[in-house]
């Protein structure tokens, strides 16, 4: 089963040394590596999650990895106000993939974005496209692209671009005004 490839993806949204990122959601830090490895040394990445072991084995898996060591991880639960803990207008980008579905407060977790996004910020959304035979989420949980267009755009932000996924996801770039 072919999935997305980050570095890929990453490199279509336009991380760059010494940027300041957060992902929304890191979970097993499939993402969190490599945008560690793109902002480099100069930049910093907050590994937001709200599942304690899961980001306390992140945070053993990360330190086992030479040389990156500009990684900050964060307990928060995103779909609250001020949730990620972060300050506002702290981040050039957010990526939050394979998240929004999970998300009882879709609205707040997007005003989060903003909140945290500088003028001019972008954020990565990245969710399946389907259930694809339960590999994904629940058929009915699946949060397909048009609300997410519509989530985002009620909440200030600018559709930028689509970015080019593997066959089971779609991924929508969004700015903050």
């Amino acid at each position: 089963m072919n999935f997305s490839n980050p570095q890929e993806i990453l490199s279509q949204f336009h991380v760059d040394p010494g940027m300041v990122v957060a992902d929304f959601g890191a979970g097993s830090g499939h993402f969190t590596f490599p945008l560690a490895r793109t902002v480099g040394a100069s930049g910093k990445v907050y590994a937001i999650e709200i599942q304690r072991e899961i980001l306390d084995r992140l945070r053993t898996d990360m330190s086992q990895m030479p040389g990156i060591n500009n990684v900050q991880f964060v307990w928060g639960d995103i779909d609250n106000d001020h949730g990620s803990t972060l300050a506002d207008k702290s981040l050039d980008r957010v990526v939050i993939i394979n998240t929004l579905f999970q998300l009882e407060n879709k609205p707040m977790a997007a005003k989060e974005i903003f909140r945290v996004l500088k003028d001019n910020g972008k954020v990565l959304v990245m969710e399946w496209s389907d259930s694809h035979g339960h590999l994904g989420p629940h058929p009915e949980a699946v949060f397909v692209e048009e609300k997410c267009l519509k989530l985002f755009e009620e909440n200030g932000f600018v559709h930028d671009n689509d970015i080019v996924t593997g066959p089971h996801h779609y991924a929508v770039v969004f700015k903050k005004p």
